[in-house]
């Protein structure tokens, strides 16, 4: 899966916990736990995205 997709998916997955947490579905604690696994997956797809981009600049195809 590209990254950018990957990042997209995340995008809407956080959108769909913030909407179950307005609606009480699922409470304030699992929604900060769901950031914070957010939190690091966007760091890693960022991570992705700029080695590959660092890679394409050496020549290096991915």
């Amino acid at each position: 899966m590209k990254v950018a997709q990957k990042i997209s998916g995340l995008a809407k997955e956080c959108n769909g916990e913030a909407k179950s947490y307005q609606a009480g579905i699922i409470t304030a604690g699992e929604f900060v736990e769901f950031l914070l696994e957010f939190k690091e997956l966007l760091a890693e797809g960022i991570l992705a995205v700029n080695e590959n981009g660092n890679s394409r600049k050496k020549g290096v195809s991915l």
